[in-house]
């Protein structure tokens, strides 16, 4: 129904993602497609996130708290570089500009 406002592909992808975010906080059944292999179906039926991914495949929740808040950091870390003013002496300040 490509033409439908209530089951055309942009609804069923919103109702497919929210179901998806839903499985990481409650017992939502999944969809089950029978000629889909079985890394199929997880792959359609879960949010394919290395932090959710690491901790149901039996990593210590520490371990995966410690690596996403190591990467954070750095996030951070490199955004407030990328926004910080070039110092003084840098390339930038000593080319000529154009004529």
């Amino acid at each position: 129904m490509i033409w439908s406002l209530t089951e055309n592909q942009a609804v069923d992808m919103l109702r497919s993602s929210s179901h998806n975010v839903a499985r990481l906080f409650v017992n939502v059944p999944w969809n089950v497609v029978p000629a889909a292999s079985t890394m199929d179906q997880h792959a359609s039926n879960t949010l394919n996130v290395w932090l959710v991914t690491a901790y149901h495949e039996g990593v210590p929740v520490i371990v995966v708290a410690l690596a996403a808040v190591l990467l954070l950091s750095l996030l951070i870390g490199c955004f407030w570089l990328l926004l910080r003013s070039p110092p003084a002496n840098s390339v930038e300040h000593l080319t000529p500009a154009a004529p």
